[in-house]
């Protein structure tokens, strides 16, 4: 095992070639990444329909519950075959998405639980559900948020 160096502070080289430690979110259970970049190309590419509905069959959606965080229309959603491959507009949207999902898994242990915490009315936000604020992106923020709170044991 290597030991880890670090330039001195008083060195006025850019910061990213002081640290030479990652900058990735990984999420250990799944062997997943969140590297912005990785994001960014994955989005821009599109996400496969089929890989969508893998997530919400994991966290219990139905393709109304669905429709509502991707932002399109309940028919629309029904027209795409499993092979569509999605704008980056709702590719990102099911990468967030899926991001959660990897959050709540860790904390929860599994993505039935998880998806059942998502339906479930909370008094912290007001006795609505979790799940009913992911149509905005600050809703995600909010929900990963309470994430933290519950993985830390504090009551949410």
């Amino acid at each position: 095992m290597t030991k880890k160096s670090y330039k001195k502070d008083d060195d006025k080289s850019d910061i990213r070639t002081r640290l030479a430690e990652p900058l990735v979110a990984y999420n250990a259970s799944t062997g997943t990444s969140f590297d912005p970049l990785e994001m960014i190309k994955s989005t821009r590419a599109g996400i496969e329909m089929s890989t969508i509905l893998g997530l919400s069959k994991k966290l219990l959606l139905t393709t109304t519950e669905l429709s509502k965080i991707l932002h399109i229309s309940l028919r629309t959603l029904q027209r795409y075959s499993s092979s569509t491959v999605l704008n980056s507009d709702i590719s990102s949207k099911a990468l967030q998405l899926e991001k959660l999902h990897n959050f709540g898994f860790d904390v929860f242990g599994d993505s039935t639980s998880f998806g059942e915490w998502l339906h479930i009315k909370v008094p912290a936000l007001g006795g609505e559900r979790p799940l009913d604020y992911l149509d905005t992106p600050f809703g995600f923020l909010l929900i990963e948020q309470m994430l933290g709170r519950i993985e830390h044991g504090i009551f949410a």
